[in-house]
């Protein structure tokens, strides 16, 4: 097993925000206002994005400053990849209300997924200076530091967060998951259990809780765990990604292979179904398709130690350079056809996709 650090997801994120208010103070607007943000907030939690952006464009006319219609307008487009409208409306909302912790925890992931890493420099800073936001100012900081792969201050971070608040889910998540790169599994499998105990719906939790029980022998554990995620619905990627996980560990990389696939299809940055796919592609002898499948799980993820070693194996290298490039019959040596690049898209097999999520 092999795993990397994912970015919460906009869908996980939304759900742990549509629990309760998104907000640190009520504000109250007038009616027809209140109204149409609870029918988008509806529409937002069955992820009707385009339905919900309509009935919260209403409500910003009528409340321009609507702090909780800002954020889940953020979510909204975020969800989208609008990246834009996300950094818009996320901004307007850190301008009128400075404390709204999760509005610039959300605006973060917009700088992450357009990999503006400075502006993300900013929001720690800011942070670091609203009350109560130390602990998303070091979350931050380490996230930042694990992309610059200085793995030493991302843990210090992390642990400084989790010390600021203890029941940070991401933070004992992110902890789990670089104690196993490290190859600690005990202190992989504490930071695991803790990011479950404080957020027990979170199926990537509970999966990789799962993966990591299977993989030192608490069987019946792991086989528990595994079966709860598969019947929360929230996640579908990481329930076929758990049954594709399944099906390559019992020798079948065909199923693995379209599983990961239909993972893949509800979540496109979910770079551990990339990777499964790509070793399944390999084993079944589609190595062009298995290369741009461990570059897309890079992308992700640019520590992804598996990914980078498959892809050093498997991309075509250059012919060595010789003082006579003929051979002996005088023959000119034949060119190479390019490697497959980074941009290409996974093959469409057939499988059925679905179209997401985590906060990072």
């Amino acid at each position: 097993m092999s795993w990397n650090l994912r970015k919460w997801g906009v869908a996980m994120a939304l759900a742990c925000c549509l629990a309760g208010t998104f907000s640190p103070a009520e504000a109250q607007y007038n009616v027809a206002a209140e109204q149409g943000y609870k029918r988008a907030r509806t529409m937002a939690s069955n992820e009707r994005w385009d339905d919900a952006l309509t009935a919260l464009t209403d409500v910003l006319k009528k409340a321009p400053n609507y702090p909780d219609a800002l954020y889940l307008a953020g979510i909204c487009h975020l969800s989208k990849g609008d990246y834009a409208n996300a950094e818009k409306r996320l901004k307007r909302l850190t301008e009128i209300n400075k404390e709204f912790i999760g509005g610039w925890g959300m605006l973060a992931n917009v700088y992450l997924a357009t990999k503006q890493y400075d502006k993300i420099k900013d929001i720690v800073a800011a942070l670091g200076k609203v009350k109560g936001g130390k602990a998303e100012s070091y979350y931050f900081a380490g996230l930042l530091a694990y992309l610059q792969s200085d793995f030493a201050q991302a843990e210090r971070d992390w642990r400084n967060a989790v010390r600021a608040q203890p029941d940070m889910a991401k933070a004992h998540y992110n902890l789990g998951s670089l104690m196993y790169a490290k190859g600690d599994r005990v202190r992989a499998m504490q930071g695991l259990k803790d990011a479950l105990r404080y957020e027990p719906e979170n199926p990537l939790y509970r999966y990789s809780l799962a993966d990591l029980q299977l993989e030192v022998g608490s069987k019946a554990e792991g086989m528990t765990n595994l079966d709860r995620v598969r019947q929360q619905t929230l996640r579908k990627d990481i329930a076929h990604l758990a049954v594709a996980r399944q099906m390559w560990a019992n020798g079948h990389a065909d199923k693995a292979e379209k599983l990961a696939l239909q993972a893949i299809g509800d979540n496109k940055d979910l770079s551990e179904a990339y990777l499964l796919r790509a070793k399944a592609l390999e084993k079944l002898g589609r190595k062009d398709e298995a290369l741009i499948s461990y570059k897309k799980a890079l992308e992700g993820d640019p520590n992804y130690k598996e990914a980078k070693e498959a892809v050093q194996r498997l991309a075509p290298q250059p012919a060595a350079a010789t003082e006579n490039t003929a051979d002996v019959s005088g023959a000119e040596g034949v060119e190479e056809e390019p490697a497959a690049t980074d941009n290409a898209e996974p093959a469409d097999d057939g499988a059925e996709i679905v179209d997401s999520p985590f906060a990072d």
